[in-house]
């Protein structure tokens, strides 16, 4: 296993984020992030750090109804296998706790990085806040190749949101907009 610290992201990681988040753009595993919506979501970022490079990074996405998402996973091609991802899942799973969060989910095509930490596999449907959000807007929207993963930080099971009480009009977000944006 390789030697690397995960620590809260500082404007002195903006560039080594929006490179990171960028080659994974290119290769259409992650949804585009201006370095606006980086910047103004820096305090939910982490990054990996390895001899004052950044390896990894994550951020935490808050809502108002006591989930979060992980979002913006992204490791460097050398680290893949060598436990940067699930070591940021972890720190982001910790600030979601700390947050007082009770559910941390994330929709990915890393299932298995995801599964090791502990999440569980449930149905897109689960979020409809978030498909109604973001979703809608995605590129990938009409072939989609990600599922839907859930960590329960609370005592209760986790109980899947009914989609017919949510419209565009009565979202239950608390989004900063620069986090929303997913233009360049």
């Amino acid at each position: 296993m390789t030697d690397f610290n995960i620590i809260p992201a500082n404007k002195e990681h903006l560039p080594g984020i929006y490179s990171l988040v960028e080659l994974n753009v290119r290769r259409k595993s992650l949804l585009p992030r201006s370095r606006f919506s980086i910047q103004a979501s820096l305090p939910d970022w982490v990054v990996a750090v390895k001899d004052n490079s950044i390896i990894g990074c994550g951020s935490l996405l808050s809502y108002v109804d006591g989930m979060a998402e992980v979002r913006s996973l992204a490791i460097a091609d050398v680290f893949h296998g060598q436990g940067v991802g699930t070591s940021i899942v972890s720190r982001l799973v910790e600030n979601a706790r700390e947050r007082g969060m009770e559910t941390v989910f994330a929709l990915t095509t890393a299932v298995s990085l995801f599964r090791k930490s502990g999440f569980s596999i449930v149905p897109i449907h689960c979020f409809p806040d978030k498909v109604i959000q973001f979703c809608a807007s995605c590129p990938k929207r009409h072939a989609c190749d990600e599922t839907a993963v859930v960590f329960q930080l609370a005592d209760t099971p986790f109980q899947c949101q009914e989609l017919k009480n949510h419209s565009l009009s009565n979202l239950n977000l608390s989004v900063l907009p620069q986090q929303v944006g997913l233009s360049k």
